[in-house]
């Protein structure tokens, strides 16, 4: 009498009969010992290319029921792309009379009575998140806190008040540090009212929907979180020009 072989393959067991058989009770399991057989050239399995199969083949003239395998997942992945873009500069001007307008990378004003930039998750895949953010003087500048009287400030003094997304900067530089938020934001063309919800506000050619409010919350793919900054300065007794009084460091990671 003929033998009867089952193959299982990706999971799915294959049930054969045979003829003339009397039908029985009984299963019989793969081991983890025959799984690990599937990767091995000399173990009798059977492989074709990336597809390994174990052959389970019972002993002729017993009885033949379902039996059960277990098949591995194996994943070959290469890292994924990671592309965040962030503003090159966040230009602040003050008038004569200490009125201050910024630039709006946001909108098509050029200049605002706020500013606007954005940091863009370019990568190909996955969310992206601001671990920390802070804001490092230039040589001879310090950072003054936010709510010091710039008005009273001894004229020409070299420092500066910061705030970013409504947060101040404190005069160490800090503005957030270890961001541990789990709510994000999310982009979609202007005019697309799919996923519009009451705390979409409309930046330029986006619409941002933030799921909470945070303020430096998880960047979905795709997706551009904006920067609204603000500055303080104290008074000048002569014009100045393109100076560069410190820089914003962003530390983003994927989520």
């Amino acid at each position: 009498m003929k033998s009867v072989s089952m193959k299982v393959m990706t999971g799915v067991l294959a049930v054969a009969m045979m003829m003339g058989m009397t039908t029985g009770v009984f299963a019989s399991e793969l081991t983890a010992g025959d799984i690990a057989d599937a990767y091995d050239d000399d173990s009798g399995s059977i492989q074709s290319g990336y597809e390994n199969y174990n052959v389970y083949e019972p002993t002729a003239g017993d009885p033949v029921s379902a039996g059960k395998a277990s098949s591995v997942v194996v994943v070959d992945a290469a890292a994924t792309t990671f592309k965040v873009t962030v503003p090159i500069a966040l230009h602040v001007h003050q008038d004569t009379e200490g009125v201050k307008t910024y630039a709006d990378a946001m909108s098509d004003a050029p200049e605002n009575a706020a500013g606007t930039a954005k940091i863009i998750n370019e990568c190909s895949m996955g969310q992206v998140k601001i671990t920390d953010v802070k804001v490092v003087a230039a040589e001879g500048y310090t950072i003054s806190a936010w709510n010091d009287d710039y008005n009273n400030m001894k004229v020409n003094s070299k420092t500066f008040g910061f705030k970013i997304n409504g947060v101040e900067t404190q005069t160490n530089g800090t503005v957030v540090t270890s961001n541990a938020v789990t709510d994000t934001i999310t982009t979609t063309v202007k005019n697309n009212e799919d996923g519009k919800t009451d705390l979409t506000r409309v930046y330029g050619d986006y619409n941002i929907t933030p799921s909470g409010d945070s303020a430096f919350p998880v960047i979905a793919h795709a997706s551009v979180l904006p920067i609204d900054y603000e500055a303080k300065l104290p008074a000048y007794s002569k014009a100045v020009t393109d100076t560069n009084v410190g820089a914003v460091v962003f530390t983003v990671d994927f989520n």
